[in-house]
């Protein structure tokens, strides 16, 4: 596989690639050569949906200069079906070679070896600063939306509830308590309380939860309401290179509630613990009154103004289809979307 340029070539990535990408990816990664190592094992080799085969790499001779990989995500659809819809994920792009073609070639190889499999789409949560120029190669967007934030005058250290006991929700009265290891059976029982019907979302069932909690280069944090955590739970996320008193917010990946009470109190303990300067939860499939929940305890509504140098910041999704023969999946219409729980931040 060869781009057009005469300056670089894109190919598949093999096994002998591995120590040049653990180096390369010191860029977007920081896990050093061990943990680069392992964060491409988790997400590319255990990965419960797809393997390897979508990680392609640009080369200048022999350095690596670019490197693109889509892993497996799989979503349920109103009539009950699952189905498998690729995600792009951690594209990198060497220095002296960004403002190159570089990247958008990476992005059509891609699609290219997608149509070639019959995969009719691919997906993209990532940074949106690339957006524009994805929009102009045929990439559709069903975004931005909204996130609450809560923002601190200086950031808390530590998610440990005072004295390390068990506390009570002020409107509920259940038992909550943080968890340092989360059972995902157990998260996954309390999903299966609340289901989304009606609209495409992605599963959020054991095997997921068990892959995604065991990204070796992320921190996760749990608060769970009852004694068992059965009335509901909260799950919260930095990378491990990320220091508390930098920029980078912590961010709730899901809070999930047997009702608008337990959710609520969830959401309170978590702004009174969660560590980081800043505290990010997408609202875009909140209820109403969960929403109204959210400002109710002091959360600032970030709202899309409509221009994108203003947006970059806030979550979208993009989508190509790739010219595979089309599923009747309504992809294009954003209504027909349920993304709690998926945010870029918990795949990296």
């Amino acid at each position: 596989m060869k781009s057009a340029s005469r300056e670089y070539r894109i190919e598949r990535y093999t096994l002998a690639d591995l120590p040049a990408i653990c180096s390369f990816q010191e860029l977007l990664w920081q896990g050093g050569e061990r943990g680069n190592r392992n964060y491409f094992a988790w997400k590319f080799h255990q990965n419960p949906y797809l393997d390897d085969r979508y990680v392609l790499l640009a080369w200048a001779e022999d350095r690596l200069i670019g490197m693109i990989g889509a892993f497996g995500a799989k979503w349920t659809v109103p009539d009950g079906r699952q189905v498998m819809l690729p995600c792009i994920a951690d594209t990198v792009v060497a220095p002296d070679y960004r403002g190159s073609p570089v990247f958008l070639d990476m992005l059509d190889h891609l699609v290219a070896q997608l149509l070639t499999d019959g995969i009719p789409w691919l997906l993209d949560f990532g940074d949106q600063p690339a957006g524009p120029a994805m929009m102009l190669r045929g990439w559709r967007p069903i975004g931005p939306w909204s996130v609450a934030a809560h923002t601190r005058p200086a950031p808390i250290a530590s998610a440990k509830w005072p004295g390390a006991v068990p506390r009570r929700g002020r409107r509920s009265g259940e038992v909550l308590a943080t968890v340092d290891r989360p059972d995902p059976a157990k998260l996954a029982a309390v999903n299966a309380l609340c289901p989304v019907t009606d609209r495409i979302a992605h599963i959020r069932d054991e095997t997921f939860l068990r892959w995604r909690l065991a990204n070796p280069l992320s921190r996760y944090w749990t608060i769970h309401a009852g004694p068992c955590g059965e009335f509901g739970y909260l799950l919260a996320h930095r990378t491990t290179t990320d220091s508390v008193e930098g920029p980078t917010p912590t961010t709730i990946l899901d809070c999930e509630a047997v009702d608008d009470a337990v959710w609520t109190d969830l959401l309170d303990a978590a702004l009174e613990v969660l560590p980081g300067r800043e505290v990010l939860l997408w609202t875009r499939d909140l209820t109403q009154s969960r929403r109204d929940a959210a400002l109710a305890l002091g959360m600032e509504h970030r709202m899309p103004t409509g221009r994108i140098t203003a947006d970059m910041d806030l979550p979208n999704l993009l989508m190509r289809a790739t010219g595979a023969p089309p599923t009747d999946l309504p992809l294009l219409d954003r209504d027909a979307w349920d993304l709690r729980s998926v945010c870029g931040r918990s795949w990296r």
